[in-house]
C-alpha cells in the first residue's frame, strides 16, 4: 500500500473514531481576505492534517441592511471607487464582491498546495451574512468544530484594534479552543514543543490541560507554569508546586516547569521570560464571564491577545 494510501486509511479510520466519540471532525479558519487570511489557512491546515480534520474557511460579509457606512467600507475594501449610495439591489453586489474574493483564496490555497507549503487536504468554504464576530460564534455554537484558527493583529499594530476586534469577541465568548496567530508570524504551528500556560492556581487550570490534551492527544512537549493570581506569594508557591505535581502524574509524557516572575500580571516582563525560555505557544484558560467582568477585570485570554505578540491557544473553561 503506498504513503498516500496509508495516509487516507488513517485520516478515514481517524475521522470514524471521532464520529463514534462524538467529538468535531472540522475544523474552523474564519478569514477576511486581508494578506493574514493565507497565514491562518497554513496553520489551520497544519492542525486539521494533524487532528485528521477536515477545514471549513468561512467568511462573513456585512448586510447592506446594517448601514450604508458598513456597507461601503466593505466595497471599498475591494474596489478602488465604491459607489456613493447603498441601495437594496446593490445588497446583491456584497455577495458576489466575497464570492470573487472567495475565489482568488481557493486558488491561492490549491496553488500553495502544489507548492507544498500549505497541507494538501480536501477542505470546504462558506459564506455567510451577518455581524462577523455573531455568525462565527453562532456557528460555533451550532456545529462545535474541534478548533477554531484565527490571525490577530502583530504588536505594532495592535493599537488599532483595541476595540472592536473580531478575534477578541470571538476569544471571550467561544466555547471551543481558540487558537490566533499573530499577522506577523513566520510559520505555520509546525514544531512547537515549548508552551507556557497562564495558571489561575484553581479547578480551571486542571480543565484547560484537559482539554489540551483532550484536542491534542497527549503531546509530548514542556510546559512552563505562569501563575497569575492575587494570592500571598508563598500561598501562590505552594498551590503551584502541588498543581505541577498533580499535572506530573496525570500526564506523564508532558515536562512540566514551575515560572516564577514577581509580577504576576501580563507585562513586558512576561515577555521577556518568553523571549529568554524559547517559548512558542501561551496557553490561556477562558471562562465564560458577563459583559461587566470583560470589561472592567479581561481574561488572561484577553490581555495576552493584546499584549503579547505570539500564538496563543485559548482554552475555554467552566464548572
Amino acid at each position: 500500500m503506498t504513503d498516500n494510501a496509508n495516509k487516507a486509511k488513517d485520516a478515514k479510520t481517524s475521522r470514524a473514531a471521532n464520529e463514534k466519540s462524538g467529538m468535531s471532525t472540522h475544523l474552523l479558519i474564519p478569514v477576511d481576505f486581508s494578506d493574514s487570511s493565507i497565514l491562518a489557512v497554513r496553520a489551520g491546515f497544519h492542525f486539521a492534517s494533524m487532528l485528521r480534520l477536515t477545514p471549513v474557511i468561512l467568511h462573513v460579509y456585512p448586510s447592506a441592511w446594517f448601514g450604508e457606512e458598513a456597507a461601503m467600507d466593505y466595497m471599498g475594501t475591494f474596489q478602488e471607487e465604491p459607489d456613493p449610495v447603498i441601495t437594496m439591489e446593490e445588497e446583491k453586489d456584497l455577495h458576489k464582491i466575497a464570492e470573487r474574493k472567495l475565489d482568488k483564496l481557493r486558488s491561492q490555497i490549491k496553488q500553495a498546495q502544489l507548492e507544498g507549503t500549505v497541507e494538501d487536504l480536501k477542505f470546504s468554504t462558506l459564506l455567510l451574512e451577518g455581524i462577523a464576530e455573531d455568525v462565527i460564534l453562532d456557528y460555533c455554537r451550532d456545529n462545535k468544530p474541534r478548533l477554531v484558527v484565527m490571525t490577530t493583529r502583530g504588536i505594532d499594530k495592535k493599537e488599532e484594534d483595541l476595540i472592536g476586534s473580531v478575534t477578541a469577541e470571538v476569544l471571550d465568548n467561544c466555547r471551543v479552543p481558540v487558537f490566533t496567530v499573530p499577522d506577523n508570524f513566520h510559520g505555520d504551528g509546525t514544531d512547537i514543543k515549548r508552551l507556557m500556560m497562564f495558571c489561575t492556581l484553581d479547578c480551571y487550570d486542571n480543565m484547560a490541560l484537559e482539554s489540551l490534551m483532550d484536542t491534542f492527544g497527549s503531546p509530548e512537549v514542556e510546559i512552563w507554569l505562569m501563575p497569575v493570581s492575587h494570592k500571598h506569594p508563598e500561598e501562590a508557591k505552594a498551590r503551584l508546586r502541588s498543581l505541577r505535581e498533580l499535572l506530573e502524574r496525570a500526564w506523564p509524557s508532558v515536562t512540566f516547569h514551575e515560572a516564577e516572575v514577581e509580577n504576576r500580571e501580563v507585562t513586558s516582563k512576561i515577555d521577556k521570560y518568553i523571549k529568554d525560555n524559547g517559548i512558542q505557544l501561551v496557553i490561556a484558560p477562558n471562562r465564560k464571564t458577563s459583559i461587566f467582568t470583560r470589561l472592567f477585570r479581561p481574561s488572561v485570554a484577553h490581555q495576552c491577545l493584546f499584549t503579547l505578540d505570539i500564538p496563543m491557544l485559548a482554552l475555554p473553561v467552566s464548572r
